[in-house]
């Protein structure tokens, strides 16, 4: 695992640890991670919290492309709901101040070593700031891959806080966006306006029937 990073460009100060996507799904054996729901000021939320911070932060309207996802990266590990555990990490993901009770939100990120490295570009981009997909393979040093970059952009797990959403097309163009498109213009107008939090209408409809971690991991095995 790398050193601590702080995310310090960002709305809240982070720490974030990074660790390469093992070959093998059984180096996630023994870990022990909590998931659930949370309101957030975009609608419904989906997190996973292991014992290193946040791993996972999704809207709701992927839920099951989340859960298909993030089980295969951690389908050893053993899960358990907890939606007010979630709601409390949602809270501090979603509040205005750099840092919450002196201290910074730890991230952790389990990627391969090229997703790793696009996803610490992006924790680069201040707030209201946007960069092309062109522009960050550069910032990286691989010109000319920003389609590979676009890959592991989209490949994001963690909502917001890693903010992938700040990542446009030459033309200026929204582009593609894990979430949807609304769910990217709503994200980049807050921040480019100033607005404060307020929870309303979510970025999405009426989120997928109810699917829990135990379910995905069952069909997976």
């Amino acid at each position: 695992m790398t050193p601590l990073v702080a995310g310090s460009r960002q709305s809240i100060a982070l720490a974030v640890s990074t660790e390469l996507l093992p070959r093998s799904r059984s180096v996630a054996q023994g870990a022990r991670l909590a998931y659930g729901e949370a309101a957030s000021p975009f609608g419904r939320v989906w997190l996973m919290i292991g014992s290193k911070g946040l791993v996972a932060c999704h809207f709701v309207g992927r839920t099951k492309l989340a859960i298909e996802t993030l089980a295969g990266h951690w389908s050893d590990a053993a899960w358990h709901r907890n939606d007010r555990t979630a709601q409390a990490w949602c809270d501090r993901i979603f509040t205005e101040t750099s840092q919450v009770d002196g201290e910074p939100l730890p991230v952790h990120l389990r990627g391969t070593a090229f997703q790793l490295e696009v996803w610490r570009a992006l924790l680069e981009l201040a707030r209201g700031e946007t960069t092309t997909y062109s522009r960050l393979a550069e910032k990286i040093g691989r010109p000319g891959a920003a389609r590979a970059v676009g890959n592991a952009v989209g490949a994001n797990p963690v909502a917001y806080l890693i903010p992938c959403h700040r990542v446009l097309r030459e033309s200026g163009a929204l582009g593609g966006y894990r979430w949807g498109a609304a769910c990217k213009q709503r994200l980049l107008e807050w921040e480019m306006a100033g607005q404060s939090f307020v929870i309303g209408s979510d970025c999405f409809p009426p989120s997928e029937p109810t699917l829990t971690m135990t379910d995905r991991v069952a069909k997976i095995g």
